[in-house]
């Protein structure tokens, strides 16, 4: 029986394929874990994911908003998928669960990838390669070798593998190693009620996502008037005994939509270094994104990772220590 041959196209996903670490970040499989590249299990989903065989390449076209953002090399086949999946299981993240209608895994490597703020017009991308995409609901579209090198030498990639660049940050993102006690709210006897309240305000508007980060606050111990809204524009601040800001944090609706988690990074630096406050975070009540404004002039050097509390791991747990520690609880 012939071997398979490597297979070409674009992958389609939605904003909300991103906010899970497993298909955002670069894991270097040095502890079994790779990056994931998840299909619908259904005829279409399964079949389209036995057809990528190792070697594949495939450039990632995000729907909604309609730019294309990486571009990856399958590495495995799907039951290696799977076993890699296992290995990213926690007591509130299985991607394995019957109820995850994406549970079909392939693992990948990142080849490229451009950061929202320089993406370009795809129709314009699609003219320059010589190549006819039109987005629909199947989940990927085969392209020959040569029409997908063209598609690919078409796009303004920010950062690519042959680059020899560290991997650019994502929004699921990178921990950093915090010298200071783990925690974790996995244990508090209150949080797997607030999970319930975080779910049903996810379709709502931004103002009752700004109650539930509230709440959090206030459940982590930080006194009830020492959060103030809407002071100078910012969504929520916490102030200290002294009269300072401590944190500032920036609300949206959903930092899945990646304009608004541009935006809402973009305003809390801003508010950040007019109220004189170092430390910043944007949420959308589940997502939680740190920055520190004293690490340089850059957002990449100010990033300091994401956690989510719906998918909260060990690996989370210095990320949400140092919130801890800005909010003085």
């Amino acid at each position: 029986m012939a071997s398979q041959q490597p297979v070409f196209g674009i992958k389609l996903v939605t904003p909300d394929h991103f906010k899970y670490a497993p298909f955002a970040d670069d894991f270097d499989s040095s502890d079994g874990r790779s990056t994931l590249m998840n299909f619908r299990n259904n005829t279409q989903g399964i079949a389209a994911a036995k057809r990528l065989c190792p070697g594949s390449q495939a450039v990632v076209y995000v729907s909604r908003e309609k730019w294309f953002a990486r571009a990856f090399e399958v590495t495995g086949t799907t039951a290696d998928g799977q076993r890699v999946a296992e290995l990213f299981r926690t007591p509130t993240f299985d991607m394995l669960a019957p109820t995850n209608p994406y549970n079909i895994f392939l693992p990948i490597r990142w080849l490229a990838s451009v950061e929202f703020e320089n993406r370009a017009n795809p129709t314009a991308i699609c003219e320059r390669a010589e190549i006819d995409f039109k987005p629909n609901s199947f989940t990927f579209k085969s392209l020959a070798a040569n029409d997908f090198a063209r598609l690919f030498n078409a796009i303004p990639w920010t950062w690519r593998r042959d680059s020899k660049q560290p991997f650019p940050s994502a929004i699921t993102a990178t921990h950093t190693n915090f010298d200071m006690p783990r925690r974790s709210p996995v244990t508090e006897p209150w949080f797997e009620e607030f999970l319930k309240r975080i779910r049903h305000v996810m379709p709502l508007a931004e103002r009752n996502h700004e109650d539930v980060v509230a709440e959090l606050l206030r459940r982590l111990g930080t006194p009830a008037n020492q959060i103030m809204f809407q002071q100078g524009r910012i969504d929520i601040s916490v102030g200290d005994n002294a009269g300072s800001v401590r944190l500032v944090v920036e609300v949206k609706q959903d930092l899945t939509v990646t304009a608004q988690a541009a935006r809402a990074r973009e305003q809390a630096q801003i508010y950040g270094a007019r109220v004189g406050c170092d430390h910043c975070a944007i949420t959308d009540g589940d997502l939680w994104e740190l920055h520190d404004l004293s690490r340089g002039e850059h957002y990449d050097q100010r990033y300091l990772g994401a956690f989510r509390l719906t998918a909260f791991g060990e690996d989370d747990e210095p990320l949400f220590g140092l919130l801890c520690e800005w909010l003085g609880v």
